[in-house]
């Protein structure tokens, strides 16, 4: 049983979770094409611990896009833990098996293609290099010093082992601006390409204090152990 992950990719939908996790699954089905889960590269050892039972399940953790086998029903299933504590289950089926099963013709596919070792970080453009404007926030000062120094290791590992092109930065800079929520403590740096960001610490300006203009807002909802 391989085992995935949304929340490496898009991080936590909240409302949208469960349907991200369905739309996952639904083009591996499609495709025939089991992805890996988002920059995992080890798994913990602690996992394999014969009481987790792991091993009686015969539990994988992908590190590398594994091809379905072409024949026989290819089945998967989606949970979905809400924030508001209710939990949902979905078995998926392929399509082609549903078809087939009814006499119906179809026609099965399973990616064998490049696709299946096209990087997890694409540049959202074309174009040549240029320096691009990374911003960094966090709840404190310590957590904005500690995300920095994580990054900076992530980045001196992947210079030093060959694993990250400078065509990552424009989708890491767009990632950091669009995509990740902008908290309290802020810095931001600029960059040409990957190896400047092992000095991403120090190259980095000073923390600054963003707080926004908050008003007050009254909830009745008929529901208060809800909030």
């Amino acid at each position: 049983i391989s085992s995935g992950a949304t929340k490496a990719n898009i991080g936590h939908t909240e409302a949208g979770s469960g349907i991200a996790g369905i739309i996952k699954t639904n083009t591996a089905l499609e495709k025939g094409a089991m992805p890996p889960i988002a920059h995992l590269q080890r798994v913990n050892p602690r996992i394999r611990a014969p009481n987790l039972r792991v091993a009686y399940f015969n539990l994988k953790f992908p590190t590398e896009t594994t091809l379905w086998p072409d024949t026989g029903l290819r089945r998967a299933s989606v949970q979905s833990f809400g924030f508001g504590g209710k939990n949902a289950h979905a078995v998926l089926d392929d399509a082609a098996n549903f078809l087939s099963s009814r006499g119906i013709p179809s026609h099965r596919r399973t990616r064998t293609d490049s696709h299946l070792s096209t990087p997890i970080l694409q540049p959202v453009t074309t174009q040549t290099s240029t320096s691009k404007l990374l911003l960094w926030s966090a709840p404190n000062k310590s957590a904005l010093a500690r995300t920095m120094a994580s990054y900076a290791t992530y980045f001196e590992e992947s210079v030093s082992n060959g694993n990250i092109s400078d065509e990552a930065l424009t989708a890491l800079a767009q990632i950091l601006d669009e995509r990740r929520t902008k908290l309290p403590f802020r810095t931001f740096t600029v960059s040409e390409s990957i190896p400047h960001l092992v000095n991403v610490v120090s190259d980095a300006a000073a923390p600054t204090l963003c707080v926004p203009t908050r008003k007050l807002a009254l909830v009745f909802t008929g529901q208060g152990a809800q909030w």
